[in-house]
């Protein structure tokens, strides 16, 4: 994100290699139009993710005196997804896919 503006993002649907799973998912559930209804969501994990670092992962482990803080949990701390759980809060598919794809933990 070259821009503090939620506007100036671009938001699509893509499946490299599977240009034909790519299409008639976007025919069937016009995904790029619904996930560019939601830039201030994408606005929020990037710049959440560039705040939240392997480092301040660590150190929020740390943080949390004898109590198991594991990745998933700290996911679901900081950006509000659950990891194994996709379908028990809105968008969180739109939110792992943002998360995977800055070159996360």
């Amino acid at each position: 994100m070259k821009s503090n503006k939620a506007e100036a993002l671009e938001i699509y649907f893509d499946a490299p290699g599977n240009n034909l799973l790519r299409e008639n998912h976007e025919k069937c559930f016009h995904i790029t139009p619904l996930y560019s209804a939601f830039k201030d969501v994408t606005e929020e994990i990037i710049w959440k993710r560039k705040a939240w670092d392997k480092t301040y992962m660590k150190m929020m482990k740390n943080q949390y005196n004898g109590m198991t803080i594991t990745p998933s949990l700290q996911k679901r701390i900081i950006f509000g997804f659950l990891e194994n759980d996709i379908h028990l809060r809105p968008l969180t598919k739109l939110q792992q896919d943002l998360y995977n794809q800055q070159d996360l933990v």
